[in-house]
């Protein structure tokens, strides 16, 4: 159950999400993968193995799922499932427009900003993996890059880079 509901979601934002109407959508962290459908194939397998044992060690008087003879389980399992997924096609736009339209604050950036990107925006950068401290071994060590540095010239090079970003942001303000 576990490797089906990792490698399916894990498949579907790798190998689907470049193609068909997911090309459209601006999913940059893959929300509709990992929690649509891993959450509809975990709700699903579990009307299928769901145990009248494992039911009654969390307190409930279901007679288990289709693995105990109960395959209506899966039925509520998945129209639980496509209720929720209705639910947040119908509510989501209206929380976005009451964002945009009542309290007036813009749900997307303008392209001169995104063009300059998240590091200039927010004042640090995403996924940068140079910038993650390794241990110490023998003297100073480079963030990111393991080769050795001194410790005068690390921080000097960290303050170039913070200068470089505020100055970004302040082009973007102007």
């Amino acid at each position: 159950m576990g490797l089906i509901s990792g490698s399916i979601p894990w498949c579907s934002m790798n190998l689907l999400g470049h193609r068909f109407f997911f090309r459209r959508v601006d999913d940059a962290l893959g929300v509709v993968h990992t929690h649509m459908v891993a959450g509809f194939l975990g709700g699903f397998f579990t009307g299928i193995f769901a145990t009248i044992d494992g039911c009654a060690a969390f307190g409930i008087s279901n007679p288990g799922g289709a693995i105990d003879g109960n395959g209506r389980q899966v039925w509520v399992q998945v129209v639980g499932a496509l209720f929720v997924i209705g639910w947040n096609l119908a509510v989501t736009p209206l929380i976005l427009f009451f964002i945009k339209y009542v309290l007036r604050v813009p749900l997307k950036m303008k392209d001169e900003v995104l063009l300059i990107g998240d590091d200039a925006v927010h004042g640090e950068a995403a996924y940068t993996f140079e910038q993650m401290p390794l241990m110490e071994r023998n003297g100073d060590i480079e963030e990111g890059t393991g080769s050795p540095m001194g410790s005068a010239e690390m921080q000097n090079r960290k303050n170039v880079d913070n200068e470089r970003s505020h100055v970004r942001s302040e082009e973007v303000m102007a």
